[in-house]
């Protein structure tokens, strides 16, 4: 796929090719900054979220600065005229930051929010999180994360632990599903279940997976062990994650030697600090694999891609 002017609006459209190109793309970002170099000049990336965010964020600024972009945006829509007595429409900011940005970066409460500013912007838009709808760029995270920690997606055997009615679950299964695993483990919600939308990916993807109870039950099974917190506000604030959903050290005695543990973040109870220690954690390393993913999307979208690979080309003296 071209990817220059391309809108990121969800997993559903790329393909195996597709995300490989992008893993290969953040893996000569990287070198890109081992080298000191910078990629973008005179390019605004405009970042408007209407959410909290940290991780998400902060990575999609820190990615525009250090590819030598210009950062301009806003984390609160209240310092903006959507979020006082006019309430100013996403259709008309998007055509006002339109005039401004080479690429603009949103996270929207509303499903669909990226898709119909994308339909308005000449700019290449990226989704950061459409209400409950989609997150592809923390799929890509993750997904590269697995990719660099163990050489492969393929033949992986990864356990999901959590609550799969979340937009990065969904996201992270539909990308999972372009490569060859060697089996899926599902521990959802307690009394909850999979959502008849997870279960209908599953069998397009044609996944060997197996629905367990409790983490116990898959950590000797698998090589990688993501999780998002069930401990989330629509529970309730006095809602605490039983055992059977928490990652607990003494559990970890059974764990395969290369096991990875992710999260999609933030944390609550369900990761407790002492796994920090752990030889296991490669949830802090997330950050720093989702930067180089972020940097690679705002390169592929702006048409940079040749630029890039002529940077790293050796000098001939």
């Amino acid at each position: 796929m071209n990817f220059s002017g391309f809108d990121f609006i969800s997993m559903n459209e790329l393909g195996r090719e597709d995300i490989e190109k992008i893993f290969q793309t953040a893996d000569n970002i990287e070198r890109l900054l081992e080298n000191g170099e910078t990629l973008l000049t005179n390019k605004n990336i405009a970042i408007l979220f209407y959410q909290p965010s940290t991780r998400t964020r902060l990575g999609f600024e820190a990615a525009g600065l250090k590819l030598g972009g210009n950062i301009f945006g806003f984390a609160d829509p209240k310092v903006t005229r959507g979020g006082d007595y006019y309430q100013e429409t996403l259709e008309d900011m998007i055509r006002v930051v339109d005039q401004l940005a080479d690429v603009i970066v949103i996270r929207h409460p509303e499903n669909n929010a990226a898709k119909i500013a994308a339909s308005y912007a000449e700019a290449p838009v990226i989704n950061a999180g459409d209400g409950n709808n989609h997150h592809p760029t923390q799929a890509l995270q993750d997904l590269y994360t697995m990719y660099r920690e163990h050489g492969s997606l393929d033949n992986l055997s990864i356990g999901l632990v959590g609550d799969f009615k979340i937009r990065s679950f969904r996201s992270i299964i539909k990308g999972l599903g372009q490569f060859n695993l060697k089996k899926l483990f599902l521990v959802p919600a307690p009394n909850e279940g999979i959502t008849d939308e997870v279960e209908q990916m599953l069998k397009v993807a044609s996944f060997d997976y197996e629905v367990h109870g409790t983490i116990d039950a898959v950590i000797p099974e698998i090589d990688v062990l993501e999780l998002n917190g069930i401990n989330h506000p629509y529970r309730g604030t006095e809602y605490r994650t039983p055992d059977t959903h928490k990652v607990r050290l003494s559990i970890l005695d059974s764990a395969r030697e290369n096991l990875s543990i992710l999260h999609t973040m933030p944390r609550k109870d369900e990761l407790p600090t002492d796994i920090d220690r752990t030889p296991y954690n490669k949830y802090f390393k997330q950050v720093r694999y989702g930067l180089y993913i972020k940097m690679a999307l705002i390169t592929l979208v702006l048409g940079e891609e040749k630029t890039l690979e002529n940077k790293l080309k050796p000098v001939i003296l």
